[in-house]
């Protein structure tokens, strides 16, 4: 598998200019897969997508996790929809289509078609690529769906997708502790702050270590596999440089916009 990362901050990077971004700016969480498989629609997806050589007539489906403004644009959905020579396959928890508005006339006229997911089914997608979806631990109130976090797998290769969520749910450890993974994705909204109020639903830095140390005690991990800090809030983490040495010690890659990873 290979990994685009089009986006990799968390939702306090919705608002910064085009010049904040030139400086070691961060869109929001979005990452293009194997060339054709959007993970998540953010703001400005699109413009990433063109920004970083992606050829958006490839992009066939949408894994989406969930529909808050940072991980979800009605906009770049419509514009990947468009360009896309195929139409576009959108997988998703049912209650997050309530956030397209999207008439059935006009998700015909720009060639989608939603797949509501059952959470903790695995689902073929095409392509050779199958999707678990699982519940994450992160509250969407506006539409009552359930955020999902992904096992995306492959003939040879398998990801775990976990932006956004804190910890993990009884129901999805449980189906994650079966697998071993090749990589992971996993949320870093918040830096070195063990008793910040995000706790319930964005992992801290120490979370994320506690977390490392039960993957590989039931070998969810190898030492091989990409573990992968993404969702990074603006005010809660340091600069790039700083960010990856801190995550280094971890055994862990800071992601940044633009980066390109396989496994």
């Amino acid at each position: 598998m290979k990994l685009l990362f089009l986006g990799t901050g968390a939702a306090d990077w919705l608002k910064i200019s085009d010049e904040e971004y030139a400086h070691e700016g961060r869109r929001t969480c979005a990452a293009i897969l194997d060339g054709h498989i959007l993970l998540d629609v953010a703001p400005k997806s699109f413009e990433q997508a063109l920004r970083f050589g992606a050829d958006p007539t490839a992009i066939t489906d949408l894994i989406l996790s969930h529909t808050h403004s940072d991980h979800f644009s009605r906009a770049d959905l419509l514009a990947f929809a468009d360009h896309s020579t195929t139409g576009l396959h959108v997988w998703c928890n049912e209650k997050a289509t309530k956030a397209f508005c999207l008439n059935s006339e006009e998700l015909l006229a720009h060639r989608i078609a939603i797949h509501p997911l059952t959470t903790l089914e695995p689902t073929d997608i095409g392509g050779g690529i199958r999707i678990t979806g699982l519940p994450a631990n992160h509250v969407i109130g506006e539409t009552g769906e359930t955020a999902l976090q992904y096992i995306i797998e492959s003939a040879d290769s398998r990801l775990f997708y976990g932006c956004d969520g804190g910890w993990l749910m009884a129901e999805a450890w449980g189906t994650m502790r079966h697998f071993t993974f090749d990589a992971m994705i996993l949320d870093a909204t918040v830096g070195d702050l063990p008793g910040n109020y995000r706790i319930g639903t964005h992992n801290t830095i120490p979370m994320l270590s506690l977390l490392m140390e039960a993957f590989r005690e039931n070998n969810v991990i190898t030492p091989e596999t990409k573990m992968i800090a993404d969702h990074l809030a603006r005010t809660l983490h340091p600069g790039q440089a700083e960010t990856e040495a801190i995550f280094a010690k971890l055994g862990m890659i800071a992601a940044h916009d633009g980066q390109t990873l396989e496994f």
